[in-house]
């Protein structure tokens, strides 16, 4: 890049990130950026900032001497490091585009958001219930998330579907070590995604502790059906079991009753 505009173009950038890190919820990515975006100095510049820039016997820094060798002199050591970085820097470059492999919008599916070039493209709104079922007996019982998950948890995990069945497995889990039987568990999630009507994200009668966790597609996720709509959805998390068709959940049906108490239960929400 041309040197003469460096710092200057750099005192634009932290002041961009610091407006994101005040503007918007995004953690510690505009802190990462500001110092990311050093690498456009020259490679010496610490050494030169806190004065410990060694020179060589000639004068000439070590920084531009050093890479003197053609790639014939260089030693087989240098040979597989240079290699390496440049399987590294492939890397970078491939894999954050995995998620058009993936079936389905990652923004509705999470698979292939992270670690990818997707940045600001969704926002949701989840409301969900998690189930458990004891197969033996076909009792069905509301299991409550809050105290398992901390507030901030509770706040983001749910628009994740990959997050909802490492709890369902953790939900299995500690049931079987504490009462030594396996359960079955299933969750109920309306998300809404972009401002639109929220709608069922997950098959809610498929027994979550059976699924295994992976990179595999995820078939149990349903496919995002609403349209973007003009004006964002906005009825209240506590009132979309009204608005939404959600089926029969054939896992209640296994003994009297369970339908109507749950019905009745306390809805456990989260919001991003």
């Amino acid at each position: 890049l041309w040197r003469r505009p460096r710092i200057p173009a750099y005192l634009v950038c932290v002041v961009f990130h610091l407006m994101n890190s005040q503007l918007f919820d995004i953690h510690i990515f505009p802190w990462f950026m500001i110092i990311a975006t050093t690498v456009f100095f020259e490679p010496y510049w610490p050494r030169r900032v806190f004065q410990m820039r060694q020179r060589s016997t000639d004068g000439t820094s070590l920084a531009s001497s050093q890479f003197t060798a053609s790639w014939s002199n260089v030693t087989l050591r240098k040979q597989i490091g240079t290699s390496l970085l440049m399987a590294y820097c492939l890397f970078h470059c491939v894999w954050p585009l995995r998620h058009h492999v993936y079936p389905g919008p990652a923004s509705w599916t999470e698979q292939g958001h992270f670690f990818a070039w997707r940045m600001m493209l969704r926002g949701k709104m989840v409301g969900f219930r998690y189930f458990l079922t004891d197969p033996q007996t076909g009792r069905t019982q509301l299991v409550d998330p809050r105290p398992i998950l901390s507030h901030l948890q509770m706040m983001s995990f749910g628009r994740d579907p990959e997050m909802i069945l490492h709890l369902a497995h953790h939900i299995a889990a500690e049931h079987l070590r504490q009462f030594g039987t396996r359960v079955e568990v299933r969750a109920l999630v309306l998300t809404s995604l972009n401002g639109r009507k929220p709608q069922l994200q997950i098959d809610p009668n498929v027994d979550l502790a059976s699924i295994p966790r992976g990179f595999h597609s995820r078939p149990w996720i349903l496919p995002l059906t609403e349209p973007l709509p003009e004006t964002p959805w906005s009825v209240p998390i506590s009132q979309w079991e009204q608005h939404v068709r959600i089926p029969t959940l054939a896992f209640l049906q296994r003994n009297a009753g369970a339908q109507s108490a749950l019905e009745n239960a306390a809805q456990g929400a989260a919001v991003e």
